[in-house]
C-alpha cells in the first residue's frame, strides 16, 4: 500500500474524523503485478478501524492488538 495524499494526524479525532481523514488516502502499489494474488497488510495495532477499513477495500488485513477505549472494554 501507498500513500496517495498527506494526512492530518489522527491523534484525538473520533471515529467519524479518522474516517474521513483517511478516505482515498492509500492504493495498492502495482495492481497488475499483484492481480489474482491473496494481499494481506499487517497492522500493528487497531485503534478506531479507519485505516485497517480504508486499506481493506483493496486488500486484506490482519490485526495483532487492538487499543482498549476505556479501562475493561474495547471498541
Amino acid at each position: 500500500m501507498i500513500r496517495t495524499r498527506a494526512t492530518k494526524t489522527r491523534v484525538g479525532m473520533d471515529h467519524k474524523e479518522r474516517t474521513d481523514n483517511l478516505r482515498g488516502a492509500f492504493k495498492a502499489k502495482n495492481v497488475s503485478k499483484i492481480k489474482g494474488s491473496r494481499i494481506v497488510l499487517v497492522d500493528d495495532v487497531f485503534t478506531t478501524g479507519s485505516a485497517a477499513n480504508e486499506c481493506a477495500r483493496q486488500v486484506d488485513v490482519l490485526t495483532l492488538a487492538q487499543t482498549a477505549k476505556k479501562k475493561g472494554s474495547y471498541l
